[in-house]
């Protein structure tokens, strides 16, 4: 049948070119070359290093084939070269392919299929920098041309182009279409974008991966001889000197009344990020915005971890120096004093401090930060666990050793300019301008836990999980927490009080 000549043909064609392209130009021992959809006769670069920044140059990887009856499901890993980056890094494309008809909760857009007739639906889930390209030549388009070849001896084949935004807006069943050969010509024209009938403007280079990287080259590509893998990620045993474990002092009680997760964003000025509802009210309407949890003779506790550990020691004391939590759940803190000795628990009632003149002098370990993360880029969350384990219940001990949980970024979020609801104009209301959603376990403590990628940069801070789905995180962007750390370095003004 038609799915399985399909299946057939695709994976020869990936097993094929996974195995014969090592970084040189192949005798195209593949019948699929990577050319997208319906451009079997336009020039096609069979030489990756020949190509522009943004062509992968290391061979493919198949990570994952799943199969069933009517479908098939690849995950596809492909080595970039990177503007400015002498090494390589691994970008993950998603495919996949599905026979459906009418009937079909797969099947998309069938107000435009006449009776009797089935799809060969092909969708691609990757990163969408550079017009899409990482995800057409991280397989896309060997799949779909692979596809094209299968089905050569066929009839009656009309190929059409399913609208991203309908898809990503409304039920696939009522999706827009267009014809393949309208897109091309678009792109023929010069046009940058073409229109579906519900108003959506999509880029047409996305729709069909035509579009060349004009960027200038920071650096030529490696030769053959010296493509590698992709560089791996970082390790988090090295990331542990820069996070930190944040908590709440209360004097009067002589306690850790609340704690919660940072890491060190400056080292020279000994500036800590944070998430803002570690340390300020933000769930009670009338005391909403109170720091240091509205406690009259509390201080902000650090914890940070000795080298080669994983256990932190209280060592500083902090004051809050800058925060904006009516638009973001971050705070910037600045360490004042240094504990007289380390406190390996939680009781520092007896422990006296002296000030810390010279902050850099401690040997502090900052993160480096990125305000460029991508879509299904992994991530991973470093923070301190305060919801229980094992036989530890939740909220009656501090935990001071460190984890971490693995995600990947799914979403941006940003707050319309025009945006005037009235919680947007409360000062009594928490109303996030931007936020970045990923997909990745976390727990009670985590909150304001730097966010890293593979190269170990900060893409922001834990701010919360979603209350119905708990694998759904929200962050404090970079791009945010640069503003409050900036305001940091420069703020003349006296510490939140």
């Amino acid at each position: 049948n038609t799915m399985e000549i399909v299946t057939t043909a695709l994976l020869h064609d990936l097993y094929e070119y996974s195995h014969t392209f090592r970084g040189q130009p192949s005798s195209a021992a593949y019948s699929a070359k990577m050319a997208p959809f319906g451009m079997a006769h336009e020039k096609v670069v069979d030489d990756p290093l020949q190509a522009p920044e943004s062509e992968s140059i290391g061979r493919i990887r198949i990570h994952q084939v799943m199969c069933w009856e009517s479908s098939v499901l690849v995950k596809i890993g492909t080595a970039f070269a990177e503007p400015g980056q002498a090494h390589l890094t691994e970008s993950f494309s998603e495919i996949y392919v599905a026979l459906v008809d009418e009937q079909s909760n797969h099947c998309v857009a069938t107000k435009v299929m006449s009776s009797g007739m089935k799809r060969v639906i092909v969708c691609g889930k990757g990163q969408v920098g550079h017009h899409g390209q990482k995800l057409w030549k991280g397989g896309y388009a060997l799949v779909l041309d692979s596809i094209k070849m299968a089905l050569s001896d066929r009839t009656g084949i009309d190929r059409q182009v399913v609208c991203p935004e309908c898809l990503a807006h409304s039920h696939p069943r009522v999706a827009c279409t267009w014809s393949w050969d309208s897109v091309r010509s678009a792109v023929s024209t010069g046009n940058g974008g073409v229109r579906c009938n519900k108003g959506h403007l999509v880029d047409c280079h996305l729709l069909c991966g035509t579009c060349t990287s004009t960027e200038p080259k920071s650096a030529p590509p490696p030769p053959p001889s010296e493509i590698s893998t992709p560089k791996p990620p970082t390790k988090v045993s090295t990331l542990l000197p820069s996070v930190v474990l944040v908590a709440v002092w209360d004097a009067d009680s002589g306690s850790i009344c609340c704690a919660g997760s940072g890491f060190i964003a400056d080292k020279k000025h000994g500036l800590i990020v944070t998430a803002g509802h570690v340390l300020f009210d933000m769930c009670n309407k009338n005391s909403f915005g109170a720091p240091y949890l509205g406690l009259k003779n509390a201080s902000v506790l650090i914890g940070v971890i000795p080298d080669g550990g994983h256990t932190a020691v209280f060592r500083y004391f902090a004051t809050i120096v800058a925060h904006d939590i009516n638009n973001m759940d971050a705070c910037v803190l600045k360490i004042k004093s240094r504990l007289n000795w380390d406190v390996n628990g939680q009781d520092c009632s007896n422990v006296g401090h002296v000030p810390v003149d010279d902050v850099l002098s401690e040997g502090l370990m900052s993160l480096k930060s990125t305000r460029h993360p991508e879509l299904e880029e992994s991530v991973r969350i470093l923070g301190f666990n305060q919801g229980g384990e094992g036989r530890l219940e939740k909220g009656k001990h501090v935990n001071r050793s460190v984890d971490f949980a693995k995600g990947y970024v799914c979403k941006f979020f940003q707050k319309e300019i025009n945006d005037d609801s009235s919680e947007s104009s409360q000062s009594t209301a928490f109303n996030p301008r931007e936020e970045i959603v990923v997909m990745c376990p976390t727990i009670a403590g985590h909150s304001g836990g730097p966010c890293v990628n593979d190269e170990g940069r900060v893409i922001g801070i834990l701010s919360r999980a979603d209350p119905v789905d708990r694998q759904r995180c929200y962050l404090v962007p970079t791009a945010e927490l640069k503003t409050l750390v900036h305001q940091a370095k420069n703020s003349t003004h006296y510490p939140v009080k």
